[in-house]
C-alpha cells in the first residue's frame, strides 16, 4: 500500500476511479460486513449520549437531558439490555407526565411495556 487508508484491493492506483468495478463492489461489501460484525455500535452510541447528558446536566438543561435519556433507553432496548432501558425510562416518565406530554408518555410507556415483557420483569410489566 502506498498510503494509509488505501484500500487493499487498489495497490498502486493513483486515480479515484476503480481499476476493476466488480472487485471494488466485492471489497466494499466485505468492509461493510466486517464493520457490522466486529463493531459494537450500541456501546459507542450510548457512551456519546451519556457524555451529552452530562454536558446538558452541567449547563442545567433538563428537557434536553431527558430527551437524551430517552434516546439512551431506546439504544439499550435495541441492544437487548432491557433492564437498563427500563431504568432510564422510569427516570424520565414522571417529568413527562407532569408537563403533560401525552404522546411522549404513550411512546415511553409502550417501549417500557415491551422492555418489561422481554426482560420477564413482572413487577414493571404490571
Amino acid at each position: 500500500m502506498e498510503f494509509f487508508g488505501q484500500r487493499p484491493w487498489r495497490p498502486g492506483c493513483q486515480t479515484l476511479e476503480p481499476l476493476d468495478a466488480e472487485k471494488e463492489r466485492i471489497g466494499l461489501k466485505v468492509l461493510q460486513y466486517k464493520e457490522l460484525t466486529t463493531v459494537n455500535h450500541s456501546s459507542l452510541i450510548i457512551t456519546s449520549l451519556s457524555n451529552a447528558i452530562n454536558q446538558f446536566k452541567k449547563y442545567k438543561c433538563p428537557r434536553m437531558k431527558r430527551y437524551l435519556m430517552v434516546l439512551v433507553a431506546e439504544e439499550y432496548f435495541y441492544s437487548k439490555d432491557y433492564a437498563n432501558a427500563l431504568t432510564f425510562l422510569d427516570n424520565v416518565l414522571p417529568q413527562y407526565r407532569e408537563e403533560g406530554w401525552l404522546p411522549l408518555v404513550q411512546n415511553i410507556l409502550n417501549t417500557a411495556l415491551q422492555a418489561a415483557y422481554l426482560s420477564a420483569d413482572a413487577i414493571n410489566f404490571v
